[in-house]
């Protein structure tokens, strides 16, 4: 898409890169409604007064529309590049299960272990974040894919014992090779949060701390 000297642009600035997108919109549009209290405003154009959505419709709504999905789709991918500062301080881990596992709160507790487990061993002097996506098989059985944020590098010796961290079956560590890999990485577990066709509109799809 090319961007001219006239257009309205936004810029993202995802710490490790900068993202520019032309805006669909030329102009900064005004707010064209007035609160008049909790639950009614008024239609500045019409004089019209209507009554706020309430919460639950709103999510409702949400989960089915496309372009709602997608904008938090972009802003989530922006939040994990954002905390992206370099291929030594990044693990992309997936973690699986011997034997399916079709309960998702049971599944994101057994997860929450393995993370204590790490904290424990590796976290006494290099703190680390996550952010987590649990993705469905085929046949609808769980497994998770994981990005852990480290302060300093992260601890290499961590790689030769995950499995025995994770005891549910087997964890795989995928070397991020290239800095620039972690936007293929983070597209990928979007596309898993938000396009996944049996599940589309799950809200606790991705977890995050």
């Amino acid at each position: 898409m090319n961007i001219n000297n006239e257009d309205m642009v936004i810029v993202t600035d995802m710490n490790t890169m900068v993202e520019i997108k032309k805006s669909m919109r030329n102009t900064v549009t005004k707010g064209k409604i007035k609160k008049l209290d909790k639950t009614h405003y008024v239609d500045i154009d019409t004089g019209e007064v209507k009554e706020y959505r309430s919460r639950n419709t709103k999510t409702s709504s949400r989960k089915n529309n496309p372009e709602s999905l997608a904008r938090t789709g972009r802003n989530t991918k922006a939040m994990m590049i954002c905390n992206f500062e370099s291929k030594n301080k990044t693990q992309y881990i997936t973690l699986t299960y011997n034997e399916a596992k079709f309960d998702y709160k049971d599944a994101y507790e057994d997860f929450k272990t393995f993370i204590k487990n790490i904290r424990r061993n590796y976290c006494s002097d290099n703190n680390m974040k996550y952010f987590v996506v649990e993705e469905e098989h085929y046949d609808s059985s769980i497994h998770f894919h994981c990005l852990l944020y480290w302060d300093k590098d992260y601890p290499v010796e961590m790689v030769n014992n995950l499995n025995k961290h994770w005891s549910k079956g087997f964890a795989y560590h995928k070397p991020i090779k290239e800095d620039k890999d972690i936007l293929y990485i983070a597209s990928y577990l979007v596309s898993g949060c938000y396009n996944n066709s049996k599940n589309a509109n799950k809200s606790d799809i991705a977890k995050t701390k």
